[in-house]
């Protein structure tokens, strides 16, 4: 575990990264350059995508917002099975995918 400062240009750290799987980040470039994710591959988010990084891995689905054509194809063609959402309302407030979703873990015994 390690402590991470978000930059000052970020306004939560899952606003600008999401992990696409155990090794894989999907990030905007600002929050990438901090360094923070040292170790991980890092895919970034498109020049003016940047609203995308907040996405969702469901099972074998990366759940984005529809819209950025330029990532989606990025996460495609890394093996990513996309599918794009309308989240244009949620949006107006900031909102990205994982404000929008609830999960669950099954229960510790």
């Amino acid at each position: 575990m390690r402590e991470v400062a978000t930059p000052e240009c970020v306004l939560h750290f899952k606003t600008d990264c999401s992990l696409l799987d155990d090794e894989t980040i999907l990030s905007t470039k600002r929050l990438a350059a901090s360094g923070c994710f040292k170790g991980y591959n890092v895919i970034n988010t498109a020049e003016g995508e940047e609203v995308c990084a907040n996405t969702i891995r469901f099972n074998e689905l990366v759940i984005m917002p529809a819209g950025f054509p330029k990532t989606a194809e990025t996460l495609d063609n890394a093996g990513y099975t996309v599918r794009e959402v309308g989240n244009s309302e949620a949006a107006k407030l900031d909102g990205g995918m994982s404000c929008l979703s609830l999960r669950f873990s099954p229960p510790i015994a």
